[in-house]
């Protein structure tokens, strides 16, 4: 097999440059006026797309200490009492979710990512002016029990961050029971 394959990310620099596209795209929804199906499909293959990116820099250790480290901030609501998230109602956030009793929250990096990644809930969330806030998602294992509201301008702000992230320092240690190399950037 050719060593260039052998990797799952050899330049970190392509993926970066794409969240970067992603989080312009993204800030443009924010003055976006009309809405389709379509620009709901390309508002979360945008989001899809930039959290598996995230994941894979996660996975491949291209990401400082700091940046793996951020926690997002975004409202939970809880799942109402006795109903069920399912196929046919998924997107009737008001009918599901407690959005009365939403708490602030800060997620982890790679928990906000899998959310995303792993999403059964996903709606956009219009403030009244009619232009898009949030973004409301829950993942297969969350749905049963809450749903997270994440601000888009904070998305585009951690898409930013991450885009921009260069580690300058680099430690691999052995680890003979992970067999493999505990590695942090900085």
């Amino acid at each position: 097999m050719d060593e260039r394959t052998s990797q799952m990310i050899w330049e970190s620099y392509p993926w970066k440059e794409e969240l970067h596209r992603i989080g312009d795209r993204l800030e443009k929804k924010l003055r976006q006026r009309r809405w389709t199906d379509r620009t709901d499909a390309n508002l979360e293959k945008d989001v899809f797309v930039a959290c598996y990116a995230i994941r894979k820099l996660i996975e491949a250790q291209k990401l400082t200490k700091s940046v793996l480290s951020c926690r997002v901030e975004c409202t939970r609501a809880p799942l109402i009492e006795g109903r069920q998230v399912a196929l046919h109602n998924w997107h009737k956030l008001d009918e599901l979710y407690d959005l009365q009793r939403e708490e602030k929250t800060h997620l982890v990096l790679r928990y906000l990512c899998n959310q995303f990644i792993h999403s059964y809930v996903f709606c956009p969330v219009f403030g009244e002016n009619g232009l898009l806030q949030s973004v409301a998602v829950a993942s297969d294992r969350e749905r049963q029990n809450c749903v997270y509201i994440v601000s888009v301008v904070d998305l585009v702000e951690l898409l930013r961050r991450v885009g921009n992230d260069e580690p300058c320092e680099s430690h691999a240690v052995w680890d003979e029971e992970l067999g493999d190399y505990r590695v942090t950037n900085q």
